[in-house]
C-alpha cells in the first residue's frame, strides 16, 4: 500500500516568537500533515490458461467434461466484486470440418462446489468482499461437448475475470 504523507503549510514559513522576563516563555504554532491513499486492487489466478486437455470417446458419449481451473485471489481497500466473462460469443475453432459456432455458453463454470452457470459475454459475479478484505475461490468448469455437433479440430475461447467497486 502506498502512503504519502506531507507537511502542509502557509504561503510564507511559520515562526514563533517569544519574549518574557522569566523563562517559562512558550512558542508554538500548528502544522498539518496530510495522507493520500489511492484506491488499490489486486486480482491473481493460479494459472493464466485452462487446458480443458484432448477429449476421447467416452468424453464424448458423456456429452461434457469436468475440469479444474484457477484459484482466483482478490483484495482491495475498497468494497469490490470480481466478475467472469467470456470474450466472444462462439469458440474460436480451426479443424477441416466445417466450424461449429460452438457457443459461449457450452462452457459452465461454477466456484467450490456451487452450481454450475453457463459463461456469457454480461459477466457474472464470482465472489465479492468489504474494503480491506480478501477472498480466494478456485473455479471448475463442465464443458459441453455433444457428439454430434464436436467436429475434430482445436477450440479455444477467451475467459476475462475483473475485478471492480461495486
Amino acid at each position: 500500500m502506498l502512503l504519502c504523507l506531507s507537511l502542509s503549510h502557509r504561503a510564507a514559513a511559520q515562526s514563533c516568537n517569544s519574549s518574557s522576563e522569566s523563562a517559562t516563555g512558550s512558542c508554538s504554532f500548528n502544522a498539518a500533515l496530510s495522507a493520500i491513499i489511492p484506491y488499490m486492487a489486486q486480482l491473481t489466478s493460479s494459472a493464466s490458461a485452462t487446458s480443458l486437455g484432448t477429449l476421447d470417446r467416452t468424453t464424448l458419449a458423456a456429452g461434457s467434461l469436468v475440469t479444474s481451473g484457477p484459484t482466483v485471489t482478490a483484495v482491495a481497500n475498497f468494497a469490490w466484486s470480481v466478475s467472469i466473462k467470456a470474450g466472444a460469443t462462439v469458440w474460436s475453432f480451426t479443424g477441416a470440418s466445417t466450424d461449429p459456432q460452438k457457443p459461449a455458453a457450452d462452457l459452465r463454470w461454477r466456484v467450490g462446489t456451487g452450481t454450475y452457470a453457463a459463461l456469457t459475454t454480461a459477466g457474472a459475479q464470482v465472489t465479492s468482499g468489504a474494503a480491506g478484505s480478501s477472498s480466494s475461490v478456485s473455479l471448475s468448469f463442465s464443458t459441453l461437448w455433444p457428439w454430434a455437433s464436436s467436429p475434430p479440430g482445436d477450440y479455444s475461447l477467451p475467459v476475462t475475470l475483473t475485478l471492480t467497486a461495486p
